[in-house]
C-alpha cells in the first residue's frame, strides 16, 4: 500500500500543474485547440477524418475519447482507451521512468461508406524516459502495438502494426515534442458471389512535432501624456506540424466495384500544421533609474519585467559586482526553477515539537531571502559551494562561475569534448579546470563570447549589467535553438 501511494505521489509531483506541448494522444493527430485532426489508411487511401477529442487524467490514468467524421467520404470515427502509467522517479540520478500499459476498456469503430471497421484486439507497450536536469528535462519514449480490424462483422480482416519513438524537452520557455511512427498495414477481405477476394498490404511513416514557444517583445505606447513609455507583452504560442509518407495500393472504382492494383503503388506525401490560439499576458513596468542609456538598458529591463531581480529600490546599481546569492535567484526565476514552500519548520504527526530545519551550508541561514533558492537549486544538483559547508552568498560571481551555472542549468555540460581540447579563447590557460567544459559549451551555444583581444576574462568578477546580458542570452538560447533543433531537425529534414 505505502508502495502504491508513492507511486500515486510521485506521479503528481512529476505532473501536475504541467502545462507544456504534448502531443495530443498517440494516434498521429494534432488540435488547434478547438479541432482534432487525423489521418486514417484503414481502407486504403488516406482520409482526414476531424473533430474533437477529450483527454483526462487522474491518478496515473489517462482517458482518450475521439469523435471524427469526414462527411465527403461519409465517414465517421469513434474511439476510446485509457492507459494507466506507473512512475518511477530516482531522486539520486535525477531521472524519471514512465511505464505505460493500455487498459482492456478499449473500443474503436470506424464507418466508411457502407463498410464498419471494428476494433477486435488492441495491444499496447509503451515506455519513456525523463532526464530531469535542473531547468530542463529531455525526454525519449518508445512504443510498439497490434491493431486488429474486423471488416462488417465476419467479411475480412485488417492487422495493423505500429512502432513508434519520441523525444522532446521541456522548460519555462519553450517545449516540444516529436513523435516518428510507422505503421504497416496487411488487408484482407473475402469475395462475394460478384467480387474476388481482395487483399493488399500498405503502410505509412509519419513525422509529428507539437510545440510551445513564449515570446516577449517590448511595446511602446503611442500616447504621449502617459506615466510609462512602454512595456513588454509575453506570448505563449502553440503548433503542431504533420508529415506523413505513404505507400499503398491503386484503389479504382470502376461502377461495378472496387478494384485493386498492388503492382502500381499509390506513393505520396502529406503535410499540414494546426496553431493554437495565441495566450498574452502584459509584464511589470522598468522603473529603474539608473540604467537609461546603459549598454545593457534593454536587458535589464526585460529581466526586470520578469521579476528576475528584486524590486526593492529604484536603483539596479548595473556597474557593481552580482553576488553569488543574487545570481542563483535571477537564474531560478529566469528560468521558473521556484522552490515549492518557503516554509523553514514543519511540524511532524510523531511530536508537538517543530523540527528545524536544516541549511546545507553554513552561510545561509535558513531564514534568508535567498535560502529557499538556494536550497532549491543545490537539490537540483545546480550548484556546489565554495567549499563543503560554505556557499558564500554574498561574495562576488565571476564569470566562469556564472556560465557553469547556465550550461548546468540546461544539463549539457557533458557536450564538452573528453580530454585535451582547447576553448579557443586567448587566455585559456586561466581557465579553472572545473569550468573548461562550460565554458566550451556556452560558447557554442553562443550565450558566451570573448572581448576584443579574444580573451574571456573567466576570472573576473561578472557585473550585475553583465549578469544581465548573460541571462538574457541563455533565455533565447532556451526559446530558440532548441526549438529549432528538434523541430527542424526533424520535421523539415524529413
Amino acid at each position: 500500500m505505502n508502495r502504491l501511494v508513492l507511486t500515486i505521489l510521485i506521479f503528481l509531483m512529476v505532473f501536475q500543474g504541467v502545462a507544456y506541448a504534448q502531443v495530443p494522444g498517440i494516434e498521429g493527430g494534432i488540435s488547434d485547440g478547438y479541432e482534432y485532426q487525423e489521418y486514417v489508411f484503414i481502407t486504403g487511401e488516406p482520409i482526414l477524418m476531424t473533430g474533437t477529442l477529450k483527454i483526462t487524467s487522474s491518478r496515473g490514468r489517462t482517458s482518450y475519447r475521439y469523435s471524427l467524421t469526414n462527411t465527403e467520404k461519409n465517414a465517421t470515427l469513434t474511439r476510446s482507451y485509457t492507459i494507466t502509467t506507473v512512475v518511477d522517479l530516482d531522486s539520486a540520478k535525477h531521472q524519471t521512468i514512465e511505464t505505460s500499459t493500455l487498459d482492456r476498456n478499449y473500443s474503436e469503430t470506424i464507418k466508411v461508406g457502407s463498410d464498419t471497421y471494428t476494433l477486435d484486439d488492441y495491444s499496447l507497450s509503451m515506455s519513456r524516459v525523463i532526464d530531469n536536469k535542473p531547468a530542463v528535462d529531455y525526454f525519449a519514449g518508445n512504443w510498439t502495438g497490434r491493431k486488429i480490424y474486423t471488416i462488417n462483422r465476419n467479411l475480412g480482416k485488417v492487422i495493423v502494426d505500429i512502432d513508434s519513438k519520441t523525444t522532446g524537452y521541456d522548460h519555462y520557455w519553450g517545449s516540444t515534442e516529436t513523435m516518428d511512427i510507422s505503421q504497416a498495414i496487411s488487408y484482407s477481405r473475402e469475395g462475394t458471389d460478384d467480387s474476388e477476394k481482395i487483399e493488399w498490404n500498405g503502410n505509412f511513416h509519419e513525422y509529428l512535432s507539437y510545440t510551445m514557444e513564449k515570446t516577449l517583445d517590448y511595446i511602446e505606447n503611442d500616447p504621449t501624456w502617459i506615466s510609462f513609455k512602454g512595456g513588454y507583452l509575453m506570448q505563449e504560442k502553440k503548433d503542431g506540424t504533420v508529415v506523413i509518407n505513404y505507400n499503398l495500393p491503386t484503389i479504382k472504382d470502376t461502377g461495378d466495384g472496387i478494384t485493386i492494383d498492388n503492382r502500381k503503388r499509390n506513393i505520396d506525401s502529406i503535410e499540414f500544421t494546426l496553431h493554437e490560439p495565441v495566450t498574452q499576458e502584459r509584464l511589470y513596468i522598468t522603473d529603474y533609474r539608473d540604467i537609461s542609456g546603459h549598454w545593457a538598458e534593454r536587458d535589464i529591463e526585460r529581466l526586470s519585467s520578469l521579476n528576475v531581480f528584486p524590486k526593492d529600490t529604484v536603483y539596479f546599481y548595473p556597474n557593481i559586482p552580482i553576488t553569488r546569492a543574487d545570481f542563483v535567484m535571477a537564474v531560478s526565476k529566469a528560468t521558473d526553477m521556484l522552490p515549492q514552500t518557503t516554509t523553514t519548520t514543519r511540524t511532524t504527526r510523531m511530536t508537538r515539537n517543530q523540527t528545524q530545519e536544516a541549511s546545507p551550508f553554513d552561510d545561509v541561514p535558513v531564514d534568508s531571502s535567498y535560502y529557499p533558492y538556494i536550497k532549491n537549486v543545490y537539490e537540483k544538483g545546480l550548484i556546489d559551494g565554495i567549499s563543503p559547508r560554505r556557499f558564500g552568498p554574498n561574495e562576488f560571481l565571476t564569470r566562469a562561475q556564472a556560465v557553469t551555472i547556465l550550461v548546468r542549468a540546461a544539463g549539457l555540460e557533458g557536450l564538452a569534448p573528453t580530454y585535451g581540447y582547447s576553448t579557443g579563447y586567448a587566455d585559456d590557460d586561466s581557465i579553472p579546470s572545473w569550468a573548461r567544459d562550460s565554458i566550451y559549451v556556452a560558447t557554442r551555444m553562443n550565450i558566451l563570447q570573448g572581448d576584443s583581444r579574444g580573451r574571456v576574462n573567466p576570472n573576473d568578477k561578472l557585473t550585475r549589467a553583465e549578469a544581465a546580458v548573460l541571462l538574457n542570452r541563455f533565455i533565447d538560447y532556451l526559446k530558440e535553438d532548441f526549438q529549432r533543433d528538434y523541430k527542424d531537425g526533424i520535421i523539415n529534414y524529413k
